[in-house]
């Protein structure tokens, strides 16, 4: 027999609304499970965004710093031509006090740096050419507490201008330098993909090697070291060490460095740091 003709027409709504009912039910609740899920997707993103924001500015501020102690640090050591009715003499060397606390600022600069690579290599998974640049900006960054240990003036330079050799090398450890920068807050301020590329550590250890370990990681440079090498020998002011990173700037795949237009606070940074 039919089951439904033996329900009386009461039983058959009755039966019908219960059957909407959890029906309306179910979809709520996997609606709300939609929201709840989207809400929370929005809400990191939101979160991470806000915290690159924040990193951003962290490295504004340290090169800002960084840029600080390196030009008084050179203010003491290179002296300029005497002004003409100068209400005070010129700056000479710094005494030990003053060589300490620019030895200090040069290491807390030094020190943020740090802290943002660290942070962007573990948070970020940065591609292959991303760690070659954060050790890269990592090497610079050291560039100007050796200077002050050493007791030498930092040279770089914002214009090609100081002949060849060393003077050219300044100016294009300062054009890595202000490259890498941005490079880095490209990084910060674009979409990323959270999904390992590299074990975290293993990206860690290699934005973080020496020149010997680096070229074990990435051997891709090896070539244009090893001929800027040969290129230094026999010109003692061009042969002192800690000279690599310029040369692996120098060479980073052209399509990593910023295909897509820069962001407002990128075009702000790159006006700023344009200045001598």
């Amino acid at each position: 027999m039919n089951l439904g003709a033996e329900l009386s027409l009461g039983e058959t709504i009755f039966a019908n609304v219960v059957s909407g009912a959890v029906a309306a039910v179910v979809a709520a609740l996997f609606g709300l499970w939609i929201t709840k899920t989207y809400t929370q997707k929005r809400e990191t993103a939101q979160a991470r965004l806000e915290r690159d924001l924040a990193a951003a500015a962290e490295l504004y501020r340290v090169y800002g710093d960084f840029f600080a102690a390196w030009k008084v640090w050179n203010a003491h050591l290179r002296p300029g031509e005497p002004v003409p009715r100068a209400q005070m003499p010129q700056l000479g060397h710094p005494d030990d006090q003053r060589r300490s606390e620019l030895l200090a600022a040069a290491a807390q600069a030094e020190g943020g740096f740090e802290a943002l690579l660290v942070r962007l290599t573990l948070e970020h998974r940065p591609d292959e050419n991303q760690r070659a640049a954060l050790w890269c900006l990592r090497s610079a960054s050291q560039q100007l507490r050796r200077a002050v240990k050493t007791g030498q003036p930092l040279l770089w330079w914002k214009s090609d201008i100081h002949g060849s050799g060393a003077g050219h090398d300044g100016y294009r450890a300062y054009q890595a330098f202000k490259e890498l920068t941005s490079l880095t807050a490209g990084m910060l301020l674009k979409a990323h993909d959270a999904s390992a590329i590299e074990p975290p550590l293993q990206a860690l250890r290699q934005v973080t090697s020496s020149v010997k370990d680096f070229v074990k990681f990435d051997d891709r440079f090896n070539q244009a070291i090893a001929e800027e090498r040969a290129a230094r020998v026999g010109s003692p002011e061009r042969e002192q060490e800690h000279w690599e990173w310029i040369v692996v700037t120098e060479k980073l795949p052209r399509e990593n460095r910023d295909t897509q237009r820069p962001g407002f606070l990128q075009r702000v940074f790159r006006r700023w740091s344009s200045q001598p």
